[in-house]
């Protein structure tokens, strides 16, 4: 039966993922520096992606493989994503209710499963690591190698490292730990992969990066409830109330903060190893939101997949305890924020399947349809316009550098250019005209001439709408 579950589950995935899922600008960021940059400067421009390097080095390798560089893309990002799938339904070896539920919750399968970020590789890393630590004896390199990947892998991915190190410390006990090769093979990777962490993601040369990556007043009244409710209920219960960075925090929110956290306290109060794990994680993860960047359900989700790592290790620890079993009020416990993510993730699948991620693609489509390759494209803001460039697999060019580009960078300020550079632009490409793009309507009082053509603004679960503008070389001669 699990292999059938695994089966449906995989096919229907796969069909919704290349069938109906579009790529947005945060998605085709990370393929377009990694096609277009060599190692050496990939690494330089993470500390403006504020991502380790492992994502785009796993892509790396997809960007050289021919075709059609969405397919490739989306290929590339769901086999992990498969992978995650049979570890949970058939490596967990939990209850049939909690299998079925796992990968059908909103992180596992939307968020993380069908856009195409990074964050598949924290889900990745930390059930292949949970899974280790589960045996009786794991295996020190392969536990090693599984820890410094999970540094690789986001900010929240060291808070894991650190919370398996505290579990398995107090399972095992000092006095045993400290002779033990696991536990110095799983030291050496947390520091190692910190290392490598810093190195590459840390703000250190861009004053603007710097200046921008904190909260300005962390800890006000406002923004403590906010970062606590959207570190709790918001990630655990995910929809029980309003998005926290949209409405802000509520005092039902902070209530229902207050019970999540009591609750999860409760789940694992038998076990004091998982209990300190869990609670140094949570921890973690408050002060980082709280100090350095509060995050949204993106972000959110890994907490949940900590927690869900967490699951195959609390019953381990009741197989040991062969009195324990889990009561009722437990798995209603667990079934509760199941559940919650199971009907988000209805939504979000049913989002899906009515309307476009993104406008990007039919935009593209449009233009490569109606503009000749010798009509040459402007995008008018990179930011706005890569998902375009993704698409469109041509020559988009920027001003004012006036070539061609495929990506942006976080902290640089867009560049607006004057009517007469842009007019200037058309007439040095010498094709009659060229075909402006922006991401946003373009004030045509101040750009005179250019014609509106075509909007692509029809609903987009990410609102992400293009504007094309066509600037004719003769009339300016005129």
């Amino acid at each position: 039966m699990r292999w059938l579950f695994f089966a449906i589950l995989s096919l229907a995935y796969l069909i919704l993922k290349f069938r109906y899922h579009e790529l947005w600008k945060d998605e085709w960021q990370a393929w377009l520096i990694t096609r277009d940059l060599p190692f050496g400067e990939l690494l330089g421009q993470l500390y403006y992606e504020g991502h380790p390097a492992l994502w785009y080095f796993y892509l790396k390798f997809w960007t050289w493989i021919p075709g059609t560089e969405a397919f490739i893309f989306q290929l590339a990002h769901a086999l992990p994503v498969l992978a995650v799938f049979y570890l949970l339904i058939h490596q967990f070896k939990l209850s049939w209710w909690i299998t079925i539920l796992l990968p059908l919750g909103y992180i596992t399968f939307f968020e993380y499963g069908l856009v195409n970020r990074g964050y598949v590789l924290v889900m990745l890393f930390s059930f292949l690591a949970a899974l280790e630590l589960r045996k009786a004896r794991p295996h020190p390199v392969r536990l090693g190698i599984y820890l410094l990947l999970l540094c690789q892998t986001e900010v929240y991915g060291l808070f894991m490292t650190g919370a398996f190190g505290l579990y398995y410390l107090l399972r095992e006990g000092w006095s045993k730990a400290k002779g033990d090769p696991v536990f110095h093979y799983g030291v050496g990777a947390a520091l190692l992969g910190g290392i490598l962490f810093l190195a590459t993601v840390f703000p250190r040369e861009n004053a603007d990066i710097a200046a921008n990556a904190y909260p300005d007043q962390p800890f006000s009244a406002s923004h403590l409830a906010e970062v606590f409710q959207g570190t709790h209920v918001n990630t655990y219960w995910l929809g029980a109330v309003p998005d926290t960075n949209v409405f802000g925090a509520s005092p039902a929110g902070i209530f229902l903060s207050i019970f999540v956290l009591l609750a999860l306290i409760f789940l694992f109060r038998k076990y004091k190893s998982l209990l300190a794990a869990f609670l140094l994680f949570q921890l973690a993860f408050f002060l980082f939101s709280l100090l350095v960047y509060p995050g949204g359900v993106r972000h959110w989700g890994c907490a949940l997949i900590f927690w869900i790592a967490l699951l195959p290790l609390l019953a381990r620890a009741r197989e040991m305890d062969q009195k324990a079993s889990t009561t009722f009020v437990e798995s209603l416990i667990i079934l509760s924020v199941l559940s919650f993510h199971l009907y988000y993730n209805i939504l979000g699948v049913g989002k899906e399947i009515r309307h476009p991620f993104t406008n990007a693609e039919a935009a593209a489509e449009y233009i490569l349809e109606n503009v000749p390759e010798n009509v040459p494209l402007l995008g008018m803001n990179k930011f706005l316009c890569t998902p375009i460039v993704g698409y469109l697999e041509r020559p988009v060019y920027a001003l004012p550098e006036g070539e061609a580009f495929s990506y942006f960078r976080w902290a640089e300020k867009i560049y607006v250019p004057p009517p007469s550079e842009l007019d200037l632009f058309a007439q040095f490409k010498q094709a009659g005209g060229l075909v402006v793009i922006n991401g946003e309507p373009i004030d045509t009082n101040r750009y005179p001439n250019l014609q509106f053509w075509k909007a692509f603004e029809d609903y987009s679960i990410k609102n992400e709408n293009f504007y094309l503008y066509i600037l004719n070389v003769q009339a300016l001669e005129n």
